[in-house]
């Protein structure tokens, strides 16, 4: 009967560990999705937002096209949301939301003055700042 259990804890281990190791792998394989897309998105965005700024007589307004990235954002993130692809989460209640005010002031601010550096800095100057 001793012989019946060990047999049937070492199948239990295999499955578990075989399931560990697959698990393992949709995680591998799912961070090199992410990292793939990042890596190829974020020159894509360098790249066309130096195209618009500097196209023909260029688009002087870098603040509306920071604007345009934040509205597909919301947009996105509205889409995700309402579809149950992404759930909210409520803040808790010790949280200052006052913080929030100013982190939003300050990336506002950050993402206006990076469209400034479009018009006056080269492509490969600004992949080597971002990549800091």
């Amino acid at each position: 009967m001793k012989k019946n259990t060990t047999s049937e804890f070492n199948a239990a281990h295999k499955a578990s560990t075989q399931h560990g190791i697959e698990s393992a792998m949709r995680r591998l394989l799912t961070l090199s999705l992410y990292l793939t897309l990042y890596f190829t998105a974020a020159p894509g965005v360098i790249v066309v937002n130096k195209i618009i700024m500097k196209s023909g007589e260029g688009f002087p307004y870098p603040a509306f096209v920071s604007a345009l990235g934040q509205g597909a954002t919301v947009l996105l993130s509205h889409c995700l949301v309402h579809t149950g692809v992404v759930g909210i989460r409520p803040i808790a209640k010790s949280v200052n939301t006052s913080t929030f005010v100013y982190i939003g002031a300050l990336s506002a601010l950050s993402l206006t003055l990076g469209q400034y550096a479009y018009m006056y800095l080269t492509i490969a100057f600004i992949q080597m700042l971002k990549s800091c």
